[in-house]
């Protein structure tokens, strides 16, 4: 995969803020989604050294590693691309820390049929109805 609009300052290779960042931004993920670095390992299929090594800040992962990321953190892979610093940040893409912009940006990578739509709906609907009573309490 090819990234022609790479973040300038990588051109320059990498500086250390951007290694300490992604790095925290990694671990973030990680126990966020309850996974182990080895368990992180096994969805990806990147050697468990790298992902220390990831975690750790010594390296960042090169933009061929970003689809591996995002479908073991499942994550867009711009949203991966932004975290390691490759791409600017876009001001409409979703926000890495919100729940409800990664919901929305998730349901734009589903392919949706009618049963996947009824079911989605009907799921939410009750989550609503729940905060509905919630809030008449």
């Amino acid at each position: 995969m090819m990234y022609s609009n790479l973040a300038p300052h990588m051109e320059r290779g990498i500086m250390p803020t951007e290694q300490t960042a992604f790095s925290r931004w990694f671990r973030r993920q990680l126990s966020e989604q309850g996974l182990s670095q080895a368990e992180f390992s096994r969805r990806s299929g990147v050697a468990t050294s790298r992902v220390s090594d990831w975690a750790g800040g010594k390296f960042i992962p090169s933009p061929e590693s970003a689809p591996k990321i995002a479908r073991a953190l499942n994550y867009d892979v711009e949203v991966v691309m932004r975290a390691i610093g490759y791409l600017e940040d876009d001001p409409y893409a979703p926000d890495p820390e919100s729940p409800e912009e990664q919901i929305v940006a998730m349901a734009r990578r589903v392919a949706w049929t009618e049963d996947r739509y009824n079911t989605a709906r009907n799921i939410l609907s009750g989550w609503i109805e729940t905060d509905r009573a919630k809030q008449e309490d």
